[in-house]
This record gives C-alpha cells, sequence and structure tokens, in this order.
C-alpha cells in the first residue's frame, strides 16, 4: 500500500500536469511542469520516507536488481490516479 502523503504528491502532480516527479532524499519535492523544474510545498523527503516508497513501489526481482546495479527502472499504475513511469537509483 503506498504511503498517503506520495499519494497526495502523485494526485498533485496529475492535476498540475506535471510530466515529472523528482524526489531526493533531504529535499522537498520538485515536479516538470511545462519544460520548468518547480518546488513543491511538501515536507522533506527523509531517508525512511524514501525507502518506505521504494519499498512499495519495487518487486522482490527489481530490488534485487537495484542492489546489484544502483538503479532500476519500472512502471506502476496507482488505480483511480494514473500510470507512473519510474527511475530508481542511488548517488
Amino acid at each position: 500500500m503506498i504511503d498517503r502523503q506520495f499519494l497526495k504528491l502523485l494526485q498533485r502532480a496529475v492535476q498540475k500536469d506535471a510530466s515529472d516527479i523528482h524526489l531526493k532524499t533531504g529535499c522537498k519535492p520538485y515536479f516538470r511542469i511545462d519544460g520548468k523544474i518547480v518546488p513543491q510545498d511538501a515536507e522533506v523527503v527523509h531517508a525512511e520516507g524514501m525507502d518506505a516508497i521504494v519499498n512499495v513501489l519495487l518487486s522482490d526481482e527489481q530490488k534485487n536488481h537495484f542492489r546489484r546495479r544502483g538503479e532500476v527502472d519500472l512502471s506502476f499504475t496507482e488505480k483511480g490516479v494514473g500510470r507512473f513511469r519510474v527511475n530508481v537509483f542511488r548517488q
């Protein structure tokens, strides 16, 4: 089950017609809207929250791929919200 705050963020991105959501540990979320990166009035994403999001989105196979390679691409659908392409990577 997706975290309530993350679900709200997805819903807001769809409402604002954002093409991308940028999440980085220790920073507020950003949306790409009309080609511009726009900071959002939302809570800072902490490591625990990011881990929780990644843990829900990735299958066991994807988690193994991520551990081995440090990145993974996937897509997921949230009923009533939309379908999302996701790239998870570790810097």
